[in-house]
């Protein structure tokens, strides 16, 4: 699941910086002794368990991106999303001219650097 949704630490912050709880697919729940993430369709399961934050998935998470950079002047409408040869990545609003709109950082999954872009575009520190 590690490369499936952010960590358990950046669903926190999305959820902090007003992260819409109610689409995701996926979320980090605990039974007050573990904490695990639990398809939300699994009803009978997750009804025992308390909900810590949504935990997106990559397409939930560039869908809510593209909203924040449609309601802005300032970015575009593409994101740029980039596997570096150590394995990690970095995600960020792309123009055609190639200039960075924002800082880029980086980020050990996918998920984890489009949560990091999303709350740079929110301007909330990631």
């Amino acid at each position: 699941m590690k490369k499936r949704v952010p960590n358990l630490e950046r669903c926190k912050r999305l959820k902090e910086a007003g992260y819409p709880q109610e689409k995701s697919k996926f979320y980090w729940v605990t039974d007050h002794a573990d904490v695990a993430w639990v398809e939300y369709s699994q009803s009978e399961f997750y009804n025992s368990f308390d909900i810590i934050a949504a935990a997106p998935i990559v397409t939930e998470l560039v869908e809510e991106c593209l909203i924040l950079m449609r309601a802005s002047a300032k970015w575009g409408e593409r994101i740029r999303l980039v596997r570096m040869n150590d394995g990690n990545w970095y995600a960020e609003p792309f123009y055609h001219d190639g200039i960075p709109l924002c800082d880029v950082r980086v980020a050990d999954t996918l998920p984890n650097a489009l949560t990091d872009l999303w709350m740079e575009l929110k301007g909330e520190k990631a």
